[in-house]
């Protein structure tokens, strides 16, 4: 890829997990890249990806690219935190059979915890455009249901 050479990264698709330059579908995601310039591109490595590109992404890759942005990106420290606790798995299995925001709400209130309510807040604030999940009720971070 001419990327490579231009920006100095070296092969792209190996350095971002959620790119699969072998799979023909990554074309769309690959196409995002290369209308970027090389600073926005090495946002990806971050923890602060641009915006517009991570959601250039996100319309190419759907999920992926939310889990990517929970996990790595912008809510990485209290995503950890939760792994920690052991009603965040349940949190965790509940939430991903959602497709709505409401339905997460559901998820939290059978497994509160701070943790959970801070990954819900999180992904409220930071991921919500990444995510693409119809997002009514939450107030802002640290909000009550």
């Amino acid at each position: 890829m001419m990327l490579d050479a231009t920006c100095g990264f070296g092969p792209i698709c190996s350095q971002v997990d959620f790119l699969d330059c072998s799979n023909p579908e990554a074309d769309c995601a690959g196409g995002c890249v290369l209308a970027a310039d090389c600073a926005t591109i090495a946002t990806l490595a971050g923890e602060n990806p641009d915006r517009t590109l991570a959601n250039c992404i996100q319309g190419c890759l759907g999920p992926v690219v939310c889990n990517w942005c929970i996990e790595t990106w912008y809510c990485s420290a209290e995503f950890d935190a939760c792994k920690a606790v052991p009603v965040c798995d349940a949190f965790m299995a509940c939430a991903d059979q959602c497709t709505d925001w409401d339905c997460i709400e559901v998820c939290l209130a059978a497994n509160p915890s701070p943790e959970t309510d801070a990954i819900a807040d999180c992904v409220l604030a930071e991921c919500a455009g990444t995510c693409e999940l119809p997002m009514p009720g939450r107030g802002g971070a640290g909000g009550a249901p």
